[in-house]
């Protein structure tokens, strides 16, 4: 995935692509939150 990619991530994207993966438990918040730390740095 892009920067981009990430910074338009979508809830329904993200129910898809992290279906069957341990990121799931950061919720599509705390992963959105995190992206957006991550622009500040």
């Amino acid at each position: 995935m892009t920067k981009r990619d990430w910074e338009e991530l979508t809830e329904d994207v993200f129910k898809k692509v992290f279906q069957k993966s341990a990121v799931k438990r950061t919720k599509f918040e705390g992963l959105k939150r995190n992206i957006e730390f991550l622009k500040l740095s």
